[in-house]
């Protein structure tokens, strides 16, 4: 019973439109219902544990493939909203990508379906329903509103926005204590690129990001996928030109199916994006292209990074990554390292950085590494 629940849930949903919820059907061409429950029951079971990207711990750490498509919906008064809305993206992606489409219903087929009261009533419009050539349906259904972003490139040294520079790194020649740096170094953005025409985010306040801007790319993922599933951003600044005045605020880009969405960052600056969750809810725009102009060249310019030692617990050591330039600051990355029996190291790429306490103080030493970076600590291991 609970498997059938949970195909229903997977294969019938409901869909915002206007401020009206409008029932919608995952339907694929030549596809029968005991077809579609098996992929509906095998996609709702996956995304079980999904969770959103949230201010209360860094970007989500899961091997599941389209777990980063939740990302692009992760923003809710309550946690419990935003953990719906990235299960919902999670089953969205894995449907599609089984060729299922969500077919918007017509009037006639809702009132048919609401009139359905008994399972058994129920299953036998579906059924009649799926009998139906479904084809340019369906085909409508997995056409996307906007191009795809490809993916940012996976390689080392990179995370966020920022590119180290692995021949700048200094470790801090003593030991250190809470708030001080374990080790610096020079960074310069990921990727940057010029806007070749104007993107309309909002209209009332004519709120845009301006053609000529420069724009830095952002993936927190270890293994970027691009496409539609959120874990690439192109950030930058994004002005409104209301009546109130012309003021700039960064905020960041990126495809999902349905549409870009627009967010401003929370503790992000014009120059990087840190790993500061969408400060409000992100605005979704399907009448812009987003066309940027890459550059082999840094545009923005170079940014000094401190590894810090934000504190320690019985268990280990809190790390905060802060990038810095012209006086701002952005909190580029925070993870935890478990210190047993005073000893623990956090995956640095090439190198290692192997972590000594004693007392309340702990030293640093860099050692050969085994190409593994911040991201790929384990989820327990992120202290939060």
């Amino acid at each position: 019973m609970l498997q059938r629940l949970a195909a229903v849930a997977a294969f019938l949903v409901l869909v915002p439109t206007v401020g009206l919820a409008q029932e919608a059907a995952y339907a694929k061409a030549g596809v029968s219902r005991a077809e579609l429950d098996v992929q509906g029951v095998k996609c709702v079971e996956e995304a079980r544990g999904v969770r959103p990207r949230n201010p209360a711990y860094t970007p989500p750490y899961t091997p599941n493939a389209y777990a980063a498509a939740g990302t692009a919906f992760a923003v809710g008064v309550m946690q419990g909203i935003a953990e719906g809305k990235a299960r919902n993206a999670y089953i969205d992606a894995c449907m599609r990508d089984q060729g299922y489409g969500r077919v918007t219903l017509t009037p006639d087929e809702q009132a048919s379906l609401k009139a359905a009261k008994s399972p058994a009533a129920r299953d036998a419009w579906f059924d009649a329903f799926l009998a139906k050539d479904l084809t340019s349906r369906v085909q409508v259904a997995l056409t996307p509103k906007v191009p795809p972003i490809a993916a940012a490139v996976a390689e080392p040294y990179a995370i966020g926005g920022l590119r180290i520079d692995p021949a700048t790194i200094a470790v801090a020649p003593g030991a250190v204590e809470a708030k001080q740096s374990l080790l610096t170094a020079q960074a310069g953005h990921r990727r940057t690129a010029v806007l070749k025409q104007d993107f309309r985010v909002s209209g009332p306040l004519d709120i845009r990001a301006e053609a000529g801007a420069v724009f830095h790319q952002v993936s927190y993922a270890s293994g970027p996928r691009g496409a539609f599933s959120g874990d690439t951003q192109w950030c930058g600044p994004v002005r409104n030109n209301s009546v109130r005045g012309r003021i700039s605020m960064p905020n960041c880009i990126w495809a999902t199916f349905d549409g870009y969405q627009a967010a401003a960052p929370a503790g992000a600056r014009l120059w990087l994006q840190g790993d500061g969750a969408p400060a409000g809810p992100p605005a979704t725009i399907r009448d812009a292209t987003l066309a940027l102009e890459e550059s082999d060249q840094d545009l923005i310019g170079p940014m000094e990074l401190k590894l810090r030692l934000a504190r320690l617990t019985k268990a280990g050591a809190m790390l905060e990554a802060i990038a810095s330039r012209d006086g701002e600051t952005v909190e580029v990355w925070s993870g935890f390292v478990t210190l047993d029996g005073g000893q623990g190291a956090l995956p640095f790429w090439g190198k290692r950085l192997r972590l000594t306490r004693v007392g309340d103080l702990v030293t640093a030493t860099l050692e050969e590494g085994d190409g593994r970076g911040w991201l790929d600590l384990a989820p327990e291991s992120t202290g939060r």
